[in-house]
């Protein structure tokens, strides 16, 4: 080293412990919720919310959740991401509110194997452009119930006794073809199906106030209704 420059002792520096820095300044090395919210993208902030409110649930389970239009989406993909990658379940999508090739749409989107999805379409119409198409089964009004029960039980039998789940979209699409009674008749009859073959259940609502009065209702036979806002 040349004699011009100083060899630089540790007294001429200002050392900083770390460990007293962090004590002490705590707002320079803790993330806020505000930032983590900022961080965090849309779809993981949705997963984040899903494992807040299902991560206690049983194995087996039914839940009613309210989502604001503005997250119908973003909660869908999430259940998909939740139930067929990271659980690895088969599962039913009862359909009346978006045609049945758009969900499978969504799950390419998402990388994720729509061959482990069974689909009842309430709102395609049968048609003969319809005819024959694996692995969905068209049912030809939102108001026909009783062939909604009859084919959710026989593809519920064709899964594996508690290796399965289903998903309801939406109970209150399916309130703006019918009265309130038959749908909440037709949601405790599937609730009871889902039990007794071990199947968990996932309900979808539009958080609206026009169907608080079912909501309240049909909540009463799940194991837990929130709210994804």
């Amino acid at each position: 080293m040349s004699e011009d420059k100083e060899t630089l002792k540790g007294e001429d520096l200002d050392i900083i412990d770390s460990k007293e820095y962090r004590r002490t300044r705590p707002e320079k090395n803790a993330i806020t919720e505000e930032g983590l919210e900022k961080l965090l993208s849309k779809g993981s902030k949705m997963d984040l919310a899903l494992d807040t409110h299902m991560n206690d649930l049983p194995d087996n389970y039914v839940v009613l959740i309210v989502v604001k239009p503005s997250n119908y989406q973003d909660a869908r993909r999430a259940l998909f991401r939740r139930l067929i990658s990271r659980e690895g379940l088969k599962g039913i999508y009862i359909t009346v509110n978006k045609r049945y090739d758009n969900i499978k749409t969504e799950l390419k989107q998402e990388k994720l194997d729509a061959d482990n999805l069974q689909f009842i379409d309430m709102i395609s119409k049968i048609g003969e452009e319809n005819a024959g198409k694996p692995g969905v089964d068209f049912i030809n009004s939102a108001t026909e119930l009783t062939d909604l029960m009859l084919i959710s039980e026989k593809r519920l039998e064709e899964i594996e006794q508690g290796k399965g789940f289903l998903i309801f979209d939406s109970i209150s699409t399916l309130l703006v073809y019918n009265k309130s009674d038959p749908v909440e008749k037709m949601a405790h009859n599937l609730i009871s199906l889902l039990n007794e073959t071990g199947a968990k259940g996932v309900l979808l609502m539009m958080d609206t106030e026009e169907y608080k009065g079912t909501m309240q209702t049909i909540s009463q036979f799940c194991d837990k209704m929130f709210r994804l806002d």
